[in-house]
């Protein structure tokens, strides 16, 4: 099912990161983990993504790290898991889940229309 992007949803989260609408850049408070804008870039797919979070997750983290867009500094599974499980964007039960599993759901699986049509609108603006 192809979901919709709301482009008022869309507008209003990013007036909300800028402050008062200007082209500003998020602090990036995790260089460690994202390069230029890559931190900027994952809390609106956070935001706006209405996936499942291991999907959810899955896609970002495999987009970010994909060669064309490289905005991850730090790709290791393990350190993702538990960077998101630190800062609150899983909780305890999808951690598990995840380390047990010793993956992120595979691109091939992930990378359909409609998430990269979000992603797009994110990123071209």
């Amino acid at each position: 099912m192809k979901k919709e992007i709301d482009k008022n949803e869309y507008k209003k989260l990013k007036g909300n990161l800028q402050g008062n609408g200007n082209p500003t850049l998020i602090e990036n408070k995790h260089p460690d983990i994202f390069k230029d804008n890559g931190f900027e870039i994952f809390l609106k797919w956070n935001e706006l993504s209405k996936d499942e979070p291991i999907k959810k997750f899955s896609f970002i983290f495999q987009k970010l790290k994909s060669s064309e867009i490289n905005k991850i500094r730090n790709s290791k599974f393990k350190i993702l898991i538990l960077w998101l499980k630190d800062n609150n964007f899983i909780d305890e039960e999808i951690h598990k889940n995840l380390f047990e599993r010793g993956y992120f759901d595979s691109p091939k699986k992930i990378l359909t229309y409609a998430r990269n049509d979000l992603y797009n609108s994110i990123t071209t603006d």
